[in-house]
């Protein structure tokens, strides 16, 4: 099994909706979010200030969103304070859906996500704003931004 196989070491997943999977099929298990915010105060933190950064948890994360805003804060971050919803994933509604997300991000230097389909949609964007998985924007405050190479959208100077 999945949980076997990770020799007694935690499992933390990218995805809300494939942490619920592992525990409907009884894998211990951590969603990032949870596994950040539980070691929020070892986290890195930004120099001089971090990002402006918009939360997008996903819809199967949305219940981790003050866990989410804490992280960012506590990374050196400044949370515009927009609303968060679904990007619709493949659904016929999902453009107006990913309408509704842009104009709550306006003013953010990234949108910060913790869904792998968030994560492809906001990148997806014509003229849309950066985002980041919260795994790269740990990243990013120990200096490492080798990911940003292979978004579609490149950060604004």
């Amino acid at each position: 099994s999945i949980g076997a196989s990770a020799g007694g070491k935690d499992i933390v997943t990218l995805c809300a909706g494939c942490s619920s999977e592992l525990q409907e099929v009884s894998v211990d298990n951590d969603h990032i979010i949870t596994f950040l915010h539980a070691h929020k105060d070892s986290l890195p933190r930004f120099e001089n200030g971090g990002p402006r950064v918009a939360l997008q948890p996903g819809c199967s994360a949305r219940m981790l969103k003050k866990e989410l805003a804490e992280i960012v804060t506590v990374m050196g971050c400044t949370n515009i304070g927009n609303d968060s919803g679904c990007c619709g994933k493949n659904a016929r509604v999902s453009e107006e859906l990913m309408e509704e997300r842009m104009d709550e991000c306006r003013g953010a230097d990234f949108i910060v996500t913790a869904c792998p389909m968030c994560f492809s949609k906001y990148d997806s964007r014509e003229d849309g704003i950066p985002v980041l998985h919260i795994a790269e924007l740990v990243a990013m405050a120990t200096g490492d931004d080798a990911t940003l190479a292979y978004h579609r959208i490149k950060p604004r100077n």
